[in-house]
């Protein structure tokens, strides 16, 4: 063995050694793509054959619609670095980290100041666990739930496009499994006018009522404009979305789960069944 050899063997890790995450990865694969051998496969049906009619629009769906790809997963897995460079052709993106204090991409800073205030009046000033410290975690999440408000607002013209510009194969199989709502509001939702038109109305109605723009008044007389809204108007639109968001946003963020009482990957011996109310 040559002295090269010992000291790599001595280092514990040869250059060439593959990782048990990397065999993982390779093994999974190997299993979606060869699937599995075996009695159990053998018992599996066999697949109806395809009817001519069909065999057409099968051929001209775009290559790789039914097979997913692993490299997104693969790079994650056998990368072990908290940040990793983008790799040039990736098939997926990576989130960056925030560098310095968060500006909003569609929103002002009045709208955006706005808009966590609203928040802050649909979720409840007060912490929603006894606890000491839930009170700035609230707060927290609530600048967080605006943070991401922000980010789908400025993302939906792209989405909105994309939705409008996707084949018609690939459509016809997005209504076949999302339903034809859901895929007609990905091309037709536009949440930035609903937002802008919204917040105007807010400072309209709140000027109209008070004399005052919307974040000059009161936390009573915001209470106040954010229930007087006429059901259709702007304000009625924009209130029922960002409600919908705060509720989504709220449910899915740490503070939120914990509230429900959330605990993880864990399982029940019996049904717990309903408390009723006291």
């Amino acid at each position: 063995m040559s002295d090269k050899e010992s000291e790599e063997n001595s280092s514990g890790s040869l250059r060439g050694e593959i990782s048990r995450r990397q065999w993982l990865v390779i093994l999974g694969e190997g299993a979606l793509v060869l699937g599995f051998s075996g009695a159990a496969a053998e018992q599996q049906p066999k697949a109806a054959p395809v009817p001519d009619a069909m065999a057409a629009d099968l051929q001209a769906l775009p290559a790789g619609l039914y097979e997913p790809s692993a490299e997104p997963m693969v790079h994650a897995l056998t990368n072990d670095e908290l940040y990793v460079k983008i790799p040039e052709g990736s098939e997926t993106s990576y989130a960056r980290p925030l560098q310095g204090p968060f500006r909003p991409a569609f929103f002002s800073d009045p709208e955006f100041q706005a808009i966590q205030r609203l928040l802050k009046l649909t979720l409840g000033s007060q912490p929603r666990g006894s606890a000491q410290g839930d009170e700035a975690e609230l707060e927290q999440t609530i600048a967080g739930i605006a943070q991401w408000i922000d980010l789908v607002v400025s993302q939906a013209a792209s989405v909105r496009d994309a939705a409008r510009r996707i084949s018609p194969q690939h459509r016809a199989l997005a209504v076949a499994y999302y339903g034809q709502e859901s895929v007609e509001k990905l091309e037709t939702d536009d949440p930035g006018s609903v937002c802008r038109d919204g917040l105007k109305w807010l400072d309209d109605r709140s000027t109209e009522l008070h004399g005052a723009r919307f974040l000059e008044l009161s936390e009573g007389a915001q209470v106040e404009i954010a229930h007087s809204p006429d059901h259709g108007s702007p304000g009625s639109k924009f209130l029922a979305y960002l409600g919908s968001q705060a509720v989504l946003g709220f449910y899915t963020s740490r503070f939120g789960l914990k509230e429900l009482g959330y605990r993880g990957n864990s399982f029940s011996v019996e049904c717990p069944g309903c408390k009723p109310s006291l």
